[in-house]
């Protein structure tokens, strides 16, 4: 029977416990000093006297060596009762206040406990503590004994003037001063500030501002809780700015701005968009970079030759320094010669060339009959010549005019290029 009820006492102590909280050996340790707080607290219970309260400090010893061990919601019933039998007040209502907050307990334990504990009321001094937030142990008077509780609590004390001292991770330590009445219950309450957090800022050397005040890169720093904003100059590339949030109770933190600053730090590449009426070839610094009548490609910040070299028409060119992350547009309007033109042209210059044979022609034949008419003067001889000279004259006329069209075409020519290079909205 008693193997059973160890094994009982083992199950209900890890199952209030949670997982992992407690060792083996510290369950079955607690359930053999319960055990035998139990047979002490049953032999007391017969018995008067001494013998009485020999057998009920015994038993209470048991049960302290056992909550030692594990804080079990049994334990702790048999412990209070054992106060109450012993008359020490103060000591019960603290053990019946923490039976009354550990989980699991039924609806008729929780009355059972509060019954207990509400009657030994007029024969304590009780202290109701608070905290803002909830969660703070504290001590009381004296800093170097252990903690009595968490808040929320009621705590049994002795009547008159005491110090409670209050901790919470995260938050600064408090106290306050309560004057406990027998047989009253006074409240006593403390808003704990929170404790700043270290924060660390990982990055490459910079300057370094947190809400506008400068702190080293790398170390930690204390930041209250709130909202806060780094600042990151990296000289001669750019700024880096980190919005975080601080909350009351955090582990310390560690921002890395390091990817940032490195994203910054990357120069960002300008776009180029060009349009033109005539399909071109686009280069940048002497560089092909696309073809046809759109073309839009990447160019690094910076100042760069622009070129657009169409087919039949002038080449375009312009420089323009271009802004990291801008957008620039390039219309342009490159024009050939006309149909037109081109026949003109063609056909001056060859007529042109067929008078200035002919004319060739006839002013060597008319030399060659001037010649045979000084041998052997004649009217036909001089009609002759007089006829070749003027037919030569007339071709000479024609081909200088037609040699004339010609030039004229040329400077007619309609061939062009304009462009304009702009940021766009």
């Amino acid at each position: 029977m008693q193997r059973v009820l160890l094994s009982l006492f083992a199950a209900l102590v890890l199952l209030l416990a949670g997982p992992g909280r407690v060792r083996a050996d510290d369950v079955a340790e607690a359930a053999q000093f319960f055990d035998r707080g139990n047979a002490h607290f049953e032999a007391g219970m017969r018995l008067r006297g001494a013998r009485r309260l020999r057998e009920l400090e015994a038993a209470l010893g048991d049960y302290f060596e056992s909550l030692r061990r594990v804080r079990s919601r049994n334990v702790l019933y048999n412990a209070a009762l054992v106060l109450e039998q012993l008359g020490r007040w103060d000591d019960a209502f603290n053990h019946w206040s923490e039976y009354l907050g550990t989980a699991g307990l039924t609806d008729e334990e929780q009355r059972d406990g509060a019954a207990h504990r509400d009657a030994l009321r007029p024969r304590v001094a009780v202290v109701r503590v608070e905290t803002e937030p909830a969660g703070a142990s504290i001590w009381i008077d004296r800093r170097d004994l252990g903690a009595r509780g968490v808040t929320p609590v009621e705590i049994a004390v002795p009547a008159g003037e005491h110090r409670l001292f209050f901790e919470r991770e995260g938050w600064r330590a408090a106290e306050v001063s309560v004057t406990a009445t027998l047989g009253a219950t006074t409240g006593a309450a403390a808003a704990l500030a929170p404790a700043p957090v270290l924060v660390q800022v990982l990055a490459p050397e910079a300057t370094l501002r947190l809400d506008g005040a400068p702190i080293p890169v790398g170390s930690s720093v204390e930041v209250v809780p709130g909202s806060h904003r780094l600042t990151l100059e990296v000289e001669g590339v750019g700024v880096v700015e980190r919005a975080f949030e601080v909350l009351a109770g955090s582990a310390p933190m560690v921002i890395d701005l390091t990817a940032a600053a490195a994203l910054v730090a990357a120069p960002i590449e300008a776009t180029l968009a060009m349009r033109a009426r005539r399909p071109g070839r686009l280069l940048i610094d002497g560089e092909l970079r696309g073809v046809g009548l759109t073309v839009e490609i990447a160019v690094p910040p910076g100042e760069h030759e622009i070129a657009l070299e169409t087919d039949g028409a002038p080449t375009f060119g312009a420089r323009y320094a271009f802004a990291a992350g801008r957008r620039v547009g390039l219309e342009v309007d490159a024009r050939g010669t006309s149909a037109g033109l081109v026949a003109g042209r063609a056909l001056a210059g060859v007529m042109a060339s067929i008078g200035v044979l002919a004319a060739a022609g006839l002013s060597i034949g008319a030399w060659d009959a001037h010649e045979r008419y000084r041998g052997a003067p004649s009217q036909g001889g001089f009609d002759t010549v007089n006829s070749l000279n003027l037919a030569a004259d007339v071709a000479w006329g024609a081909g200088c005019a037609l040699g004339l069209a010609a030039i004229v075409f040329v400077i007619a020519d309609d061939a062009g290029v304009t462009g304009t290079v702009e940021e766009a909205e």
